[in-house]
């Protein structure tokens, strides 16, 4: 009914998304053996700036949005959070008996930290929160609408990384913690 990671990804604080196909180990780990898809955030730029977004539709849907960020030479900084909430529709179609709505909601957060220690010597930290509550079918046809039925998930991602340039020789370390809890 849902994918662990993905599923509740807001584009907030997306900068550009690569899709590579194929193995990819020599660059990614031994874990990308039939492709990868590599989010990429924003870096702070240029005098403290933001920006706000709100968007309606039809369903009772509604976004805020809100981002913040900033940075020079030394150092920056890009903080992103938006809100996204949704009355919803039947997931089965009324014909089957499914009348209830299935309304989903959705906060996203993140902060993406960046600071070069020295000239050859760039430092960076992500954080991203991601919490939503989602009402979930049991199926199609009569009686399958659960108004008790939800998917409630929360997501923690830490991310370092630090890049050193030696002449011809770039070197990257990263280390990540993600933690993705669902009930």
């Amino acid at each position: 009914r849902s994918y662990d990671y993905l599923d509740q990804l807001s584009l907030d604080g997306v900068n550009q998304i690569e899709v590579v196909r194929g193995p990819q180990s020599t660059l990614y780990g031994s874990n990308a053996m039939a492709g990868v898809i590599n989010i990429l955030t924003p870096q702070g730029q240029g005098p403290t700036h933001g920006t706000v977004s709100l968007q309606g539709g039809s369903y009772g849907t509604f976004q805020e949005s809100a981002a913040l960020n900033g940075g020079d030479a030394k150092g920056n900084f890009y903080l992103a959070t938006s809100y996204y909430d949704t009355a919803g529709f039947p997931s089965a179609d009324k014909s089957f008996g499914n009348t209830l709505n299935n309304p989903d909601n959705n906060m996203s957060t993140l902060l993406k930290l960046g600071a070069e220690a020295a000239p050859n010597l760039k430092e960076s930290l992500l954080l991203r929160y991601n919490q939503s509550r989602t009402n979930i079918d049991d199926g199609a046809g009569a009686g399958m609408d659960d108004p008790n039925s939800w998917a409630n998930q929360k997501q923690v991602l830490v991310a370092s990384q630090t890049d050193l340039n030696l002449g011809n020789w770039d070197q990257r370390l990263g280390i990540s913690f993600s933690e993705n809890n669902r009930g």
